[in-house]
């Protein structure tokens, strides 16, 4: 049985991804206590690593932008045109980026990825190289997280 201490990922580099289910949705709490302006930050769910469904945020000056995309494996992740992400708030202060966005358990997104069992979920962090995702900085933290049970 998964404890709420297992629906708590840390990647031990500043990173904290805190998940719970509320009426059939994801609520998504993600800080990282390391970022500047010009860098982002990532959650990741998917099937494995060549498969993920991505959440990142941008910092750009104090703004905290969202966007939503896949990563397929080694490339740069691709964005979405339009992201899908639904922030419910985000902000910046002290070196701290903080974002909660919600997302369904059911199949959502351009690709409808069912979170209604266990996944892989990845936590990583890196620069922007002007319009574009740089590198992350470390290998991505990646656990099995059965979201079900994250109540």
């Amino acid at each position: 049985v998964l404890t709420l201490a297992a629906c708590t990922i840390r990647d031990g580099n500043g990173i904290t991804a805190r998940i719970k289910m509320r009426n059939g949705e994801l609520d998504i709490d993600v800080q990282n206590s390391k970022m500047q302006t010009g860098e982002w930050t990532a959650v990741a769910f998917g099937p494995d690593m060549s498969d993920l469904e991505i959440y990142l945020f941008e910092l750009k000056g104090t703004r905290v932008l969202a966007h939503s995309g896949v990563s397929t494996g080694y490339e740069s992740p691709t964005l979405d045109d339009s992201s899908s992400v639904s922030v419910r708030d985000s902000s910046y202060s002290g070196g701290t980026l903080h974002a909660r966005f919600s997302r369904a358990l059911k199949e959502a997104g351009p690709r409808k990825h069912n979170l209604e069992s266990c996944a892989n979920i990845a936590l990583a962090y890196g620069a922007m190289e002007g319009e574009s995702i740089g590198a992350h900085y470390d290998r991505p933290y990646q656990t099995r997280v059965c979201f079900a049970e994250c109540k």
